[in-house]
């Protein structure tokens, strides 16, 4: 759709905001979901409102047009995300593999945030027994 006052696409900014589970899997973080407090048949367009100069998530409002469901983004952070968030879908767009199911809660984070993803290291040494003979 247009600008109607200025007949130009609106801007696009991407959002600085996903989540992520504790088995490594990302995705973006679901708007309309939050938004509309779970699942629902609205087809609204979104907006994002911010108030104030910090970024901060409580400056945040997510709002839907058609329906006027409003939430501030808060609420998808800390414990009210356990219950603000769906469930993992099993997604690693990243790596372009999605698994086919995943049982953790999603957690939201910051796009960029050194907290998004954590390297694991495995060490390993093995001693043969005393009884086998070197080969």
């Amino acid at each position: 759709t247009s600008c109607s006052k200025t007949n130009k696409p609106p801007a696009v900014i991407p959002a600085r905001f996903l989540v992520a589970c504790e088995d490594g899997h990302l995705d973006d973080f679901p708007w309309r979901y939050f938004v509309h407090h779970g699942n629902s048949d609205c087809n609204g367009s979104l907006s994002l409102e911010e108030y104030g100069v910090s970024g901060a998530a409580t400056d945040i409002v997510v709002g839907c047009n058609g329906c006027n469901s409003k939430r501030r983004l808060s609420d998808a952070f800390g414990e009210l995300g356990k219950i603000n968030l769906p469930a993992c879908r099993g997604r690693h767009p990243h790596l372009r593999s999605f698994d086919d199911e995943c049982d953790r809660q999603m957690k939201s984070i910051l796009l960029g945030a050194s907290n998004s993803w954590f390297s694991s290291t495995l060490s390993a040494l093995s001693i043969p027994s005393t009884t086998n003979q070197l080969e």
